[in-house]
């Protein structure tokens, strides 16, 4: 495109030059100028060619944070008649970093800083009783400000779907987004952070404890202790952060939670006591049963009665 582009100019360069009867000399002067100026535009992606420029490039942006390598515990592996150990190993965010370094731009504290609740109206989670109401030990405090967190999880794919094992090389991805943002914020990519990057298939010989166990050590320190510091608009104070909601599809939330994956059982729905036959024929959510902790304690006890 960059080649074509340059090309173009040239030619635009050169054809202007012809129709306003300008002097050989002088055109070819100019031609040889324009030809040489443009030819550092011709590979714009060069200083970032290699991965040690691309790394240190990233490293000098502002809102930067570099990703951390955790392992998961190791496993013995046999090829061939010989054992050797395997360290599988998964790429983790810090999400004290990730808040620090936003913290940092002014319009983003003052974006954070804008109440979206409208009396009286349900708009998601955070203008709920739960979170506004000195029930929940931290958003609940009004002379603490606090980040809410919404955690979400999927597999990716990185091969083309269309072809055979196109599951084989699945990446799982855990990324958030924080709630205290207008809607029309967090549906940008930019208010998108990662959090985690790991094989879908490390996920299931490790489980997901491993990943969730770094992410859970960070929230206990950012609700409990927080981040402080020197912020835009706030000035010197402490920075709470916790996490809110988890939101997942059904087949990832079936996964993450240990549930059949094939939705064949059958109560199915994570939420509510859904047979495959009812969802077919009804479908609004209080004609269901909604699971409850006390349900689920029944459900447990049933099953340490049966095994």
């Amino acid at each position: 495109m960059t080649a074509s582009m340059i090309s173009l100019m040239q030619s635009e360069v050169a054809r202007c030059l012809t129709d306003k009867q300008i002097d050989k000399n002088v055109d070819s002067q100019v031609t040889q100028d324009i030809h040489r100026k443009l030819e550092g535009c011709a590979e714009p992606l060069k200083k970032l060619s290699k991965r040690k420029k691309q790394d240190s490039f990233f490293d000098r942006h502002a809102l930067a944070v570099t990703p951390q390598s955790v392992y998961f515990c190791p496993r013995l592996e046999s090829h061939g008649g010989s054992s050797s150990y395997v360290y599988d190993s998964f790429q983790y965010v810090p999400v004290k970093k990730t808040i620090c370094s936003l913290m940092q731009n002014k319009s983003y504290v003052e974006a954070l800083l804008q109440d979206k609740c409208v009396p009286g109206v349900l708009q998601d989670w955070s203008d709920g009783a739960k979170c506004r109401s000195t029930e929940h030990p931290l958003f609940g405090d009004s002379g603490k400000f606090s980040i809410k967190l919404q955690l979400f999880y999927d597999d990716m794919g990185v091969t083309n779907p269309l072809r055979s094992h196109g599951s084989v090389h699945n990446v799982g991805v855990f990324y958030y987004t924080i709630k205290n943002l207008l809607l029309e914020f967090n549906s940008c990519f930019a208010n998108v952070h990662l959090l985690a990057l790991c094989y879908s298939h490390d996920l299931s010989v490790h489980g997901f404890e491993p990943v969730l166990n770094a992410f859970v050590s960070e929230i206990k320190e950012l609700s409990t202790s927080g981040l402080t510091g020197e912020f835009p608009v706030l000035g010197n104070t402490t920075v709470y952060a916790s996490l809110c909601q988890v939101t997942c599809d059904n087949l990832a939330l079936n996964k993450m939670f240990g549930f059949i994956e094939s939705f064949s059982g059958s109560y199915f729905c994570t939420v509510f006591y859904a047979t495959s036959e009812q969802i077919q024929v009804w479908y609004r959510e209080e004609q269901f049963q909604q699971r409850t902790v006390d349900l689920y304690n029944k459900d447990n006890a049933g099953l340490q009665g049966v095994y």
